[in-house]
């Protein structure tokens, strides 16, 4: 069973990391796993998985 977590809910969450000192892809990716969250499709975050969600952010995300 997949979760049903969307994007949209992981915006708030990187923009906290981001501005508490994850300043990079890699950053947050790693403070994401660290803290045990996980993607909508249940794996590990990756560079490439934030790099998409910022890039797909809404103006001013980030």
């Amino acid at each position: 069973m997949r979760p049903t977590t969307t994007r949209q809910e992981f915006y708030p969450t990187i923009a906290r990391l981001s501005e508490a000192a994850a300043t990079s892809y890699r950053g947050i990716a790693d403070a994401l796993n660290g803290r045990g969250v996980r993607t909508a499709r249940g794996g590990r975050w990756q560079v490439s998985n934030v790099r998409y969600l910022v890039a797909r952010a809404p103006t001013g995300f980030c």
